[in-house]
């Protein structure tokens, strides 16, 4: 008992409420450090798992737009290709037409 009455003043003194905030900032970041060991950094490894998840689906939709794209691009390509052959044959009727006017084969209606 006597060792705590000569105790008793450090306590209760300035350097006692130092002490008893030390312990107390402590003690809680101690427990906010479990919590978030507990709770928070499993939620948040889960969370950057699903991002993954999400971002290779993402590259497998892109892939196939990707794959729709070239061969849309590629049907534009042969369609333009066709039409020019049309337009070639077009104008060569042209061409026929505007030469038998001048050389007045076809009289005007």
């Amino acid at each position: 008992m006597e060792a705590l009455t000569e105790v008793l003043p450090y306590l209760i003194g300035p350097a006692g409420g130092f002490i008893a905030i030390a312990v107390l900032f402590f003690l809680t970041m101690f427990s906010l450090w479990k919590i978030a060991d507990k709770h928070i950094f499993p939620a948040l490894a889960k969370w950057f798992d699903n991002q993954e998840i999400r971002y290779e689906k993402l590259l497998e939709t892109h892939e196939a737009d990707r794959e729709l794209f070239k061969e849309a691009m590629t049907k534009i390509t042969e369609e333009h290709k066709s039409n020019d052959v049309k337009l070639d044959s077009i104008k060569e009727k042209l061409k026929e037409i505007k030469y038998d006017i001048r050389t007045n084969n076809i009289r005007a209606m």
